[in-house]
C-alpha cells in the first residue's frame, strides 16, 4: 500500500479529505480559513491523539499563508505579505511577548 507523506499539516488534511467522504469530519482536527492583507491563511489545529494519528503530526497549530500573488508583483505586495506573515506570527507568541 502506498501512503502519501507531507510535512505540512494543511496538505496532510487535504490528502485525508481526498480519501474520505465529503460529509465526514476529521476527528481531533480543526481547520480555519481566513484572509489577512488579501492573502489566504489556513490554520490547522491538531487537538488530540485522534488528530495526531489521522495526520501523522504532533498536536499543535499549523499555519499556511498562500503568498502566490506575492510573485505577481501587485501594488504594495511586499508590505502586505510582511504584515500578513507578521500578524500570523504574533498570534503564536505568548501575550507577554
Amino acid at each position: 500500500m502506498f501512503i502519501k507523506r507531507t510535512d505540512l499539516a494543511l496538505e496532510a488534511r487535504e490528502l485525508w479529505q481526498e480519501s474520505a467522504e465529503r460529509t465526514t469530519r476529521l476527528a481531533g482536527v480543526k481547520a480555519i480559513k481566513s484572509k489577512q492583507e488579501g492573502y489566504p491563511v489556513t490554520r490547522v489545529e491538531i487537538l488530540d491523539e485522534r488528530g495526531e494519528e489521522a495526520l501523522g503530526k504532533p498536536r499543535g497549530s499549523y499555519l499556511t499563508i498562500d503568498l502566490t500573488t506575492f510573485w505577481q508583483r501587485k501594488a504594495d505586495f511586499f508590505e502586505r505579505a510582511v504584515r500578513a506573515v507578521g500578524g500570523q506570527l504574533k498570534t503564536l507568541l505568548p501575550p507577554e511577548g
